[in-house]
């Protein structure tokens, strides 16, 4: 798969690893600077020269040697993702973007007519931003009505595919504390240009694209949007130490730990797999294979008895489930639920759900003192 997402300076004194929705274009920007003591006129986005990227095929090479043999200096920057997923709303979905038009074109409309969600005019904009977490939910969860856009996608989803790919970073920073952080990484390389961070401008590229803020950040989260919240960024908020049970604090916890980073990370790699966001999309099965896929799925046997196969390792001699049930009440089995035969032998006359409910009932209670065996057999005939 390579870096994408990742930019050098042509000096090769710094790698960044760029996350969207944070501080991507100041960054850019200083690093475009310290090679040609000039800033870029326009977008850093846009810039064709003056950079490697990895969207130009040119320099991927260069990225990929340089990541792999760790020559330079590597880093990224993340963000609170209570703030990251609201700047992206108000951008992206609520602005007009640099050519003039809605960002990726009928998405606009497609979010008014799907998930109601409103953006022109005087608009309520808690609502609206509510609408739209769904969305973003379902993007990231289920990839519909589409795949996850990188404006909204998990900060550590985006550094994973440096690390899988065998690179690693020295430092991650805090938006939130932008000038430490970027002073540190100065610090730490020798580049063309001296540069003093505290002379350069904040490029925010997307102000203005869209409506200003009318709330603060914590009006926009009630209980229902922290957990959709939660249930995208969960791994944001653990490595990256942020606050989830107050929206309206912006600060991280603590610092970063490097180290649990690339083991939680680069995981995935140790194992062999991509993170889920990166998977490759399953191959097409013809829809034969589909009909017989959902049968065996919805089988009534095969979900009834899912607790029963978790919980018990049938031996492999046995030849039927018939010859399962009889092994298990001849088992002693020491710690593991064992069965009458007879109680078995009259349970096996009655449908799978009912022998499920037995058995459940019996263990139950076969742990209560006062029930004799009497007792247990009266109440499972009455079943």
């Amino acid at each position: 798969m390579g870096f994408p997402g990742t930019w050098m300076t042509e000096s090769e004194s710094m790698v960044y690893r760029v996350v969207p929705k944070c501080a991507c274009s100041s960054i850019g920007q200083i690093m475009y600077y310290s090679d040609h003591a000039a800033f870029f006129d326009g977008d850093i986005h846009d810039a064709k020269t003056g950079l490697h990227k990895w969207a130009i095929e040119e320099s991927q090479p260069k990225i990929t040697d340089n990541v792999r043999a760790h020559g330079s200096f590597s880093f990224s920057c993340v963000r609170n993702p209570y703030t990251r997923i609201l700047s992206s709303f108000f951008d992206k979905i609520c602005g007009i973007q640099r050519n003039g038009q809605r960002y990726r074109g009928n998405l606009v409309p497609m979010l008014a007519q799907k998930y109601g969600i409103e953006v022109e005019g005087t608009f309520d904009q808690i609502a609206s931003f509510r609408r739209f977490l769904l969305f973003a939910r379902d993007t990231i969860r289920f990839r519909k009505p589409m795949d996850p856009d990188i404006h909204w996608s998990a900060m550590s989803g985006h550094l994973s595919t440096f690390i899988v790919n065998g690179g690693r970073f020295d430092q991650i920073f805090f938006t939130e504390t932008f000038n430490d952080g970027m002073q540190k990484v100065l610090n730490a390389v020798d580049t063309p240009v001296p540069i003093d961070l505290a002379a350069v401008p904040r490029f925010n590229e997307s102000e203005g694209h869209g409506p200003k803020r009318a709330h603060p950040v914590e009006d926009f989260f009630d209980d229902l949007s922290m957990h959709l919240v939660y249930e995208i960024y969960k791994r944001d908020f653990q490595l990256f130490r942020y606050d989830f049970e107050n929206p309206g604090n912006k600060m991280p916890l603590g610092e970063i730990d490097l180290d649990a980073v690339h083991a939680k990370l680069g995981d995935c790699a140790q194992r062999g797999r991509c993170p889920r966001r990166l998977r490759a999309a399953p191959r097409s099965i013809s829809a034969k294979m589909k009909a017989r896929q959902r049968v065996w799925a919805c089988s009534k046997r095969w979900r009834a008895t899912a607790s029963l196969r978790s919980s018990f390792c049938w031996p492999r001699s046995a030849v039927s489930t018939k010859s399962r049930w009889a092994e298990m009440a001849a088992r002693p089995a020491a710690g593991s639920r064992a069965w009458s035969a007879s109680l078995i032998a009259r349970c096996w006359s009655s449908n799978m759900s009912r022998v499920i409910r037995c058995l459940n009932m019996t263990w139950r209670l076969k742990n209560t003192p006062c029930c004799s065996r009497s007792n247990i057999e009266r109440i499972m005939c009455s079943i």
